[in-house]
């Protein structure tokens, strides 16, 4: 079983992007499962009336390590993406000339037409890149649940979704898509040496996107149409009447104060 992992998107800088290739998985689950509504009744059962399905996980248990395990990283591309742990495949142990011993167990006939070659050794002495400490790295930010928005300038939520593959004959084949990590742990031991041995698990997720519409106008003289119904502007109307004050005319005089003869 060969399985690998692209994530991210290469165009965006700021989400995290990559390919993985797993050198060697040692477990592999997946779980399906969902639930049923339940709800009591008087004559002392319950029924259901929908299912609601959970969903779907993935665990995946594996081995990560610069040891010369096969020739597909070098060769792998996910979705245009070579993987990061693409190290070359060393080349093959050669062993040049006729070793002596077998020299001396031929006739002399024969061994006139051998060429004199000294037998010589040759050995792929290429250092193989490790990348333990990246790998880790990138699922530690693919943890990370923030991200800092220099446009909004502010911290924002990110889900990276990660498309998993299976890997047969160095070829991949998308398995399942919208997965996004979980849980990741590695361990290091004596017995592991320098590789990276990893257990993670994957939930894949459903997006969905944002419609808007016109809501149907409600019915006259209901509390949904007084309460969405906007407030007409009436001004500012005093509460009592001002009574407005009327000068005399100018040919009307006061008997007040006038003497009299």
């Amino acid at each position: 079983m060969a399985l690998a992992i692209k994530f991210g998107d290469l165009t965006d800088t700021t989400s995290v992007s990559g390919a993985i290739y797993f050198d060697a998985v040692t477990e592999y689950k997946k779980n399906y499962s969902g639930r049923v509504t339940d709800h009591p009744i008087e004559a002392g059962a319950s029924v259901s009336d929908h299912y609601i399905s959970n969903n779907p996980k993935i665990q995946i248990a594996g081995v990560i390590s610069s040891v010369d395990f096969s020739n597909i990283p070098s060769q792998l591309i996910l979705d245009g993406d070579p993987v990061i742990n693409n190290n070359d495949q060393p080349s093959a142990v050669s062993v040049g000339g006729l070793g002596g011993k077998l020299r001396q167990f031929l006739p002399g006939v024969v061994t006139q037409f051998l060429p004199q070659v000294n037998p010589s050794v040759s050995v792929d002495q290429s250092e193989r890149t490790d990348h333990k400490d990246t790998i880790d790295q990138l699922m530690k930010e693919l943890m990370n649940g923030l991200y800092y928005d220099t446009q909004k300038g502010k911290w924002v939520n990110r889900m990276t979704p990660i498309t998993l593959f299976d890997v047969f004959g160095g070829f991949p084949f998308p398995v399942m898509q919208d997965l996004i990590v979980v849980k990741f742990s590695s361990e290091e031991s004596v017995e592991n040496g320098d590789a990276l041995v990893f257990n993670m698990e994957l939930e894949q997720v459903r997006f969905v996107s944002l419609e808007s519409a016109d809501a149907p106008n409600p019915q006259n003289n209901t509390p949904t149409q007084r309460a969405t119904t906007p407030t007409k502007e009436k001004g500012n109307v005093p509460s009592t009447p001002s009574s407005t004050s009327q000068s005399p005319r100018p040919d009307v005089m006061s008997n007040v104060g006038r003497a009299t003869n």
